[in-house]
């Protein structure tokens, strides 16, 4: 918790007890609009959504169209594509500002958001 803390720069975050997220999958053809996650826990509206971590199960992957894309705050502009290679972890902040999809259809992506309650990170607020 300290380790992603420290990268994100937001103080006391804590574990979601209620795993929520999970498997993060994109079918054959399939795409996800440029969108920002939500921010508000769906079962404790005190609890904010700070941190968003991906870990990309993809064996074998051949490089195609189903790079996630991570926008500026302002959607003008991709700033940073991640290639979704098996074992690879992406960390990055969840905020109204963080956008973030994969917006060209690419071959079957697979990806989970959640694998123990505290890779999903809550801010008591």
């Amino acid at each position: 918790m300290q380790f992603v803390s420290t990268l994100i720069g937001v103080d006391e975050l804590v574990a979601d007890p209620t795993l929520e997220g999970g498997p993060a999958p994109v079918g054959t053809g399939g795409f996800l609009n440029i969108h920002a996650d939500f921010t508000v826990h769906p079962h404790n509206r005190k609890w904010q959504r700070r941190a968003n971590i991906l870990l990309y199960l993809n064996e074998n992957w051949k490089p195609s169209t189903g790079d996630l894309e991570l926008w500026s705050a302002d959607m003008k502009e991709c700033v940073e594509k991640v290639t979704p290679v098996a074992n690879r972890v992406l960390i990055f902040s969840t905020d109204v500002t963080s956008f973030h999809g994969t917006p060209s259809p690419c071959v079957a992506r697979k990806a989970c958001a959640t694998l123990v309650g505290a890779l999903l990170l809550q801010c008591r607020g």
